[in-house]
């Protein structure tokens, strides 16, 4: 067989995912290390383009002022994970990105909210507890997740309703765009951690609902992620904010990054590079 031959023969199996697992998990390594210095590289040379910029320095004034209000708002009792974690020695203090959660939701007046991640509504119940200070309405606030991973949590926060399913599904979309009449206030991502199902969230329910603010976390979780926030600077620019990073509200967790879209003015949330 000939040289060019060989080559192709490679190139048709690749195409065709038939090469052996341990080629393909090599391919894939090789791919990660490549894009793990790939993306944050990007990602900051996108910041440096956009941190002099009037909006930039806005949302960042308007963040860190959302962390103060939120450092008032009494989150007693709420943590990340399940209710039995103090019986099982785990962490229950209440993580400092709840306190920005609940602080947005106060500081923008949200009433209502679509979260997509819930697993056992940590974050949920801040965003709650931030949008229920002040005024008579009480917050309306979806929340989606594949699994429902704790009957009882919400008992005690009327305006919390689950939607269960995938959150880009025709049917789960058509269910949570039902429950709300209208546009709404912000929009929170903390879900699938993948490039495609996040792009794909900001898009349809940004698109659908014209969220005032959006929130996502883990943006710097894994190259992929750093590819969407990458990607989100350029299509957002100074409209867009790492608030993890900037106001260090990770909980210890250096470097997952939290970032914050001010959308106030957005009205189409298509991202156009291609992924």
């Amino acid at each position: 067989m000939s040289e060019q031959s060989m080559i192709q023969r490679a190139m048709a199996c690749i195409r065709e995912g038939r090469l052996p697992g341990r080629v393909q998990a090599k391919l894939e390594a090789m791919t990660d290390a490549r894009n793990e210095k790939k993306y944050p590289a990007m990602t900051a040379r996108l910041m440096e383009g956009i941190q002099s910029l009037p909006e930039y320095r806005e949302v960042e004034s308007y963040c860190r002022d959302a962390l103060a209000i939120g450092r008032n708002t009494d989150l007693s009792g709420i943590h990340f994970g399940g209710r039995d974690w103090k019986e099982k020695g785990l962490p229950t203090e209440t993580p400092p990105y709840y306190f920005f959660l609940a602080g947005m939701a106060r500081k923008c007046g949200a009433k209502k909210i679509l979260e997509v991640g819930t697993w056992y509504g940590g974050s949920t119940r801040a965003l709650w507890c931030g949008a229920n200070q002040g005024g008579t309405e009480k917050p309306h606030l979806i929340t989606v997740d594949l699994e429902n991973f704790d009957d009882a949590v919400f008992n005690d926060y009327p305006g919390i309703e689950r939607v269960l399913g995938d959150a880009l599904s025709k049917e789960t979309v058509d269910r949570v765009l039902e429950k709300f009449d209208g546009e709404i206030d912000l929009l929170y991502m903390d879900g699938d951690h993948r490039y495609e199902p996040t792009r794909g969230v900001v898009e349809v329910y940004g698109n659908a609902l014209k969220p005032k603010w959006v929130i996502l976390d883990d943006v710097h979780y894994r190259w992929t992620m750093e590819k969407f926030w990458a990607h989100t600077l350029m299509t957002f620019g100074g409209h867009a904010y790492d608030a993890g990073t900037g106001l260090d509200i990770r909980c210890g967790e250096k470097g997952q990054g939290f970032g914050v879209i001010d959308a106030r003015s957005i009205r189409d949330f298509t991202y156009r590079m291609n992924p």
